[in-house]
């Protein structure tokens, strides 16, 4: 008995059971060589990046051109990616964003402990559960967080989640 297993698989997002950027990952586990082209209605950062982490190798709009659709398919099938101009535009900004976010951190000289702070600053733990991971008191912590400031130019912790967040 043999299974027959398609070359290109369509991919939405919005499925019952199972969302689509959950099954691309299903399919990556199991086969890897299987390309997956997203074709969706979703324009948003979290959904063309959760298909791209789990492995899409393409996203194309279901407002883009059936002719557009059709080369996608053929060339994922010859090892290329298919993606529309505003998908490829995030994907480029984010890159672009991360890359100059990266920057500014080396630049701005924050010691080992004050990077460790701005993590899990920005992942939004509470200042309690920050200091006992670092191993250091409220009060220490207060000091690191106005250093941290300081250096990074930034006046609370909104500001540093909106500014670094999304890295």
């Amino acid at each position: 008995f043999q299974v027959e297993k398609p070359d290109v698989v369509l991919m939405d997002i919005d499925m019952p059971g199972m969302n689509g950027i959950q099954a691309v990952w299903e399919i990556k586990k199991e086969f890897p060589e299987i390309k997956v082209l997203m074709l969706t209605v979703f324009e948003d950062d979290e959904k063309i990046f959760g298909a791209i982490k789990a492995g899409a190798n393409g996203y194309l709009l279901k407002k883009d051109s059936p002719q557009k659709i059709i080369d996608a398919v053929k060339g994922l099938n010859k090892g290329e990616s298919a993606m529309n101009g505003m998908i490829a535009s995030k994907v480029l900004d984010y890159f672009q964003r991360s890359e100059s976010i990266a920057r500014e951190l080396e630049e701005s000289n924050l010691t080992k402990k004050e990077n460790e702070i701005l993590q899990s600053l920005i992942k939004g733990s509470s200042y309690k559960e920050i200091a006992a991971v670092v191993f250091i008191s409220i009060e220490t912590l207060n000091s690191h967080i106005k250093n941290i400031y300081r250096k990074l130019n930034v006046h609370s912790r909104a500001e540093i989640a909106a500014r670094f967040g999304k890295v």
